[in-house]
């Protein structure tokens, strides 16, 4: 095992001959002798309960498709359609020049929707939607950044370059753990905080990285209790109608309160602690995956 540095060190825990440390921010730094179906099993209070180190992690240039087989428990927690489970990770970008990405109830022109998807988004991104894996003729299907969740319209797909991410998150809400995938290998679990009995972050949905904002190097700005980092999903609370003026969308971010990680405290966004949230952006970008399972 590699050694690293920690501080802040509260107590530790030996499981299954991993050493553990509560109360810092990483514990773990994985290697090849590591069995990483060991990763999310334990309930440590630190933010940080697992790392591997960016260069242990090979990127590759495609992306092989998911094997179901092995994430059947995944697959089985998560209502995906088998269309939506052969093309995991696939997203669309907007490649037309107009102020609009035109939006349609059915694959036909006759049924174009009134008002389409502003481009660029609120934060300044190119328009980016979640594919379903749908093509009818000239169109593909994409999940729309509405409620309720999972409303689903089509678009053109000249309109669209389409994409796959070999990065995603599942977000355990029971556990309070999130767990980064980098084809389909552990890169890191934290420990998050999710949401409230009365506003409780949504399961069963697969959603998809919508904005990746960062502190002091966007134009808009974010209140400090969202941290330096925000990945916003395209999903929304499935209690709350609006929030603070917009939209109630999802998001995993960071926080000043770390220690409130592992409760269950926030209006539905999943809270991360700096070294973590850090750690994931990384690897994290704008058409990766998250999975919020229970």
């Amino acid at each position: 095992m590699k050694k690293i540095a920690a501080m802040g060190v509260i107590a530790i825990a030996v499981v299954s001959g991993v050493s553990l440390v509560a109360g810092v921010s990483i514990l773990h730094v994985f290697d090849a002798s590591d069995d990483h179906e060991t990763a999310g099993a334990f309930g440590i209070k630190a933010d940080l309960l697992f790392v591997d180190t960016p260069d242990q992690v090979e990127r590759e240039a495609t992306v092989p498709p998911i094997d179901w087989g092995e994430l059947s428990e995944l697959a089985a927690r998560v209502q995906l359609t088998e269309l939506m489970r052969d093309n995991v990770g696939s997203y669309g970008v907007f490649t037309g020049d107009s102020a609009t990405l035109r939006t349609y109830d059915l694959p036909t022109e006759m049924s174009l929707r009134r008002g389409g998807l502003p481009n660029p988004d609120n934060f300044g991104g190119v328009r980016t939607v979640q594919t379903t894996g749908r093509v009818n003729g000239d169109f593909v299907e994409v999940v729309l950044p509405v409620k309720p969740n999972g409303t689903k319209v089509w678009v053109k797909a000249s309109d669209l370059t389409i994409r796959k991410s070999d990065v995603y998150i599942v977000v355990d809400v029971s556990d309070r753990t999130a767990t980064l995938f980098s084809s389909h290998e552990i890169v890191g679990v934290a420990l998050v905080a999710v949401g409230a009995e009365d506003t409780p972050t949504p399961t069963g949905i697969a959603a998809m990285v919508e904005v990746a904002w960062t502190r002091g190097e966007s134009d808009v700005y974010l209140n400090q209790i969202y941290g330096d980092k925000v990945f916003g999903l395209n999903q929304h609370s499935e209690v709350l109608e609006a929030f603070l003026g917009g939209r109630p969308a999802i998001a995993l971010h960071g926080t000043p309160n770390p220690e409130l990680l592992g409760q269950a405290v926030s209006n539905g966004c999943i809270r991360m602690g700096d070294d973590a949230i850090a750690l994931f952006s990384e690897f994290v970008e704008v058409g990766s995956y998250v999975f919020l399972v229970e």
